[in-house]
């Protein structure tokens, strides 16, 4: 995984993590930030701790919703449009899950174990996308260094010094 820097929240808990990923989201690792995402709103339903206030809940549903319009046009084609749906279908039924109490929770049955484990197969998918992203980089990278160590060899590749013209010859 890459080395991207996730500001501090202003909460410094869950609620602001899966807030500043969601957010950065929209950036250049898409796939990385939505994996923690999911993971920690995951994590925050099954804590259910701190309860979601009202808030903070339309905060995070607006960002899962600016996300979601991100993902759908920058995933890789591996994802279908509609397992990216489920996972963000998901992923807003634990914040939900996340904002209510014990007693509202109970109601959902099993769907709330269904949605949890919806989440973390995106979650999953999304770690196979990061994980064939990071080969992708290590093989450009290699790349590179082919290039490179072919233009220090000089002719025929690169001519340091071009043959003289045939006006030059003659002069």
């Amino acid at each position: 995984m890459t080395a991207t820097h996730v500001p501090i929240s202003e909460h410094d808990d869950l609620v602001g993590d899966v807030r500043a990923h969601l957010r950065l989201a929209a950036g250049k690792d898409l796939a990385e930030m939505l994996m923690v995402a999911a993971g920690n709103a995951e994590e925050g339903a099954a804590r259910h701790d701190p309860r979601l206030d009202d808030a903070n809940l339309a905060d995070l549903m607006a960002a899962l919703r600016a996300a979601q319009a991100v993902a759908v046009e920058e995933l890789p084609v591996t994802f279908t449009r509609g397992d990216i749906l489920l996972g963000f279908r998901a992923m807003a039924a634990l914040l939900r899950a996340w904002s209510q109490t014990a007693a509202q929770r109970a109601t959902w049955s099993g769907i709330l174990d269904d949605r949890r484990e919806q989440a973390r197969i995106f979650r999953n998918d999304l770690h196979n996308v990061v994980l064939a992203e990071t080969i992708g980089r290590r093989l450009a990278a290699r790349r590179q260094a082919v290039v490179e160590g072919l233009a220090q060899l000089g002719e025929p590749f690169f001519p340091e010094v071009r043959a003289p013209s045939a006006l030059t010859v003659f002069d």
